[in-house]
């Protein structure tokens, strides 16, 4: 059941978390790898509707959250001053963003949800 009208269920929202947060773990990555690269862009509205989204244990995705969580926070914590300016370039907006805006980004994401999930089980 969707935790409001016209949303997704916390089963997808659980997984969306989860895919959405490895896309930053890659897009980290290349960060780091290349010169401003352009990222790849996803329609994650495409996703949610996909079977595993529906049927896929949630339990699955609150692991993956996790370790990309740790390891996220490990490589975040090696960087450098320089480093957090670093920047992919995002298709959808053509615009750079910095390390350290993804960095908030992805965290505001966790807690925006989150508030969704609490208050859909709420």
């Amino acid at each position: 059941m969707p935790y409001r009208d016209g949303s997704w269920t916390i089963r997808q929202l659980v997984h969306h978390i989860a895919d959405s947060h490895n896309h930053c773990y890659n897009r980290l990555r290349w960060t780091l790898s290349e010169n401003t690269p352009l990222i790849k862009a996803y329609d994650q509205n495409a996703y949610a509707i996909l079977e595993d989204y529906t049927t896929m244990p949630i339990a699955w995705s609150l692991n993956h959250i996790e370790v990309l969580h740790q390891k996220l926070t490990y490589i975040f914590d090696s960087l450098k001053k320089e480093d957090w300016k670093r920047a992919y370039i995002h298709p959808e907006t053509n615009s750079e963003v910095s390390l350290s805006e993804m960095a908030l980004t992805y965290a505001w994401h966790s807690m925006h949800h989150l508030a969704h999930i609490k208050n859909g089980i709420a």
